[in-house]
């Protein structure tokens, strides 16, 4: 019987069958490509953070789900930030480096921020509405305190960015 299963999975299917026959194992080279070399990480688009009359960073916002799944997670490090809208709390499981955590309400001001190590899971934040992550010690560089307000500005030519 085992014989007669192999056999038939060496066959060709018949022709007009659908769907195809999926393969057993992916051709190789197929598994996780990336879809724009520039950008290998995310499909997200480029903001600048702004703090009053300040530019704190450049930074990534996570639009898609696959963005906000993936977050910061297999990254050596992060250059500027990455905003996840729509987002209560966050955790650090498959993270290299510790980070940041901003948790913001709807209007963009600061009503949390955290320090979280590699392989922790933060608590939900009541009345938060986005989330500001970056590498550790970067919000004391730019003096970003709970109470201040953020906006996020989307790049000049870059139509998909631009979430608070």
């Amino acid at each position: 019987y085992k014989r007669q299963l192999q056999d038939d999975a060496r066959q060709p299917p018949p022709s007009g069958t659908w769907p195809p026959p999926r393969p057993r194992r992916a051709p190789p080279g197929t598994g996780r490509i990336r879809a724009d070399p520039a950008r290998p990480w995310h499909t997200a688009g480029m903001a600048w953070l702004v703090s009053g009359a300040r530019v704190l960073a450049s930074a990534e916002v996570a639009e898609t789900g696959s963005a906000r799944r993936k977050g910061l997670s297999g990254r050596a490090s992060v250059d500027g930030a990455l905003v996840i809208p729509g987002c209560k709390w966050v955790h650090t499981i498959g993270m290299k480096f510790p980070i940041d955590v901003a948790y913001l309400d709807e209007g963009g001001r600061v009503v949390k921020i955290e320090c979280l190590k590699p392989l922790r899971m933060g608590a939900p934040v009541k009345g938060a509405h986005t989330v500001v992550e970056a590498e550790s010690g970067a919000f004391e560089r730019w003096g970003l305190r709970t109470g201040d307000t953020i906006e996020v500005r989307p790049t000049e030519g870059d139509p998909t960015a631009g979430a608070t």
